[in-house]
């Protein structure tokens, strides 16, 4: 189970557990009804992008200027990378100076971003969620500003890899989560089989950047190209 919401799906997964096991994937969720986590801490990916910052610019080096996209207001995993963000960001000489919450739409992240860069002067830093990092790229490339201000993703997506293997983004954290999936596979296994041991368990998190890209590569962070998604809504199949 891979939710969005950290306590919305509790009840759910406290009447099913009473069934089966049930085993939560990539996203942190309430551990009531869980059998076993396959997860990072989500506190740690906002530290590694916290950090990104922090060794460009360590305290009592010159002062630069950072705009923050934390995602929707309210979601269970925003408030998570936002506590680690400004934990690790307080070791460094950056001061936010804007912070926009919103809906992690690639639209919507264009929008907020269009909005910072016009009503906030001096600005070193976009910072914040894979759609906003992908969007970024895009406003400062039409601008003229990819050269004056840096892109800091707190995620890896398929945009946001391309966009550091293009030198467009600094700097993302990745959780490997095709990884964490498998991972979850085995857990589901081991609990059906009674041979459960580790409850919770996950990949060392590790920031991509120009220098390690190539050597980390996609496999286990991202799906392959030949991958399609398939959504069921009110029982019917979507591509």
């Amino acid at each position: 189970l891979g939710t969005v919401s950290y306590e919305g799906l509790t009840p759910s997964v406290l009447e099913i557990s009473r069934q089966m096991p049930v085993i939560a994937a990539v996203n942190d969720i309430d551990d009531a009804g869980v059998t076993a986590k396959a997860s990072v801490s989500w506190r740690e990916m906002g530290a590694a992008a916290g950090r990104a910052i922090a060794l460009r610019h360590p305290k009592g080096s010159p002062p630069v200027r950072l705009a923050w996209f934390p995602g929707p207001k309210g979601a269970g995993w925003v408030q998570f990378v936002e506590r680690g963000f400004l934990d690790a960001l307080a070791d460094s000489s950056a001061q936010i100076v804007a912070t926009r919450f919103g809906d992690t739409g690639l639209e919507q992240q264009v929008l907020l971003v269009e909005d910072v860069l016009d009503t906030v002067p001096e600005i070193d830093y976009l910072v914040g969620s894979g759609p906003m990092a992908e969007a970024a790229v895009s406003v400062l490339r039409a601008r003229g500003l990819t050269e004056t201000i840096g892109v800091v993703s707190t995620y890896v997506s398929h945009g946001v890899y391309r966009g550091i293997k293009r030198g467009r983004i600094l700097a993302a954290p990745t959780d490997f989560a095709v990884l964490q999936g498998r991972l979850a596979v085995e857990l589901a296994v081991r609990a059906i089989e009674d041979k459960l041991t580790i409850p919770h368990a996950g990949p060392r998190i590790v920031t991509l950047t120009l220098e390690n890209i190539d050597a980390i590569g996609t496999d286990e962070s991202l799906a392959p190209a030949s991958f399609v998604p398939i959504f069921k809504v009110n029982g019917a199949a979507q591509n």
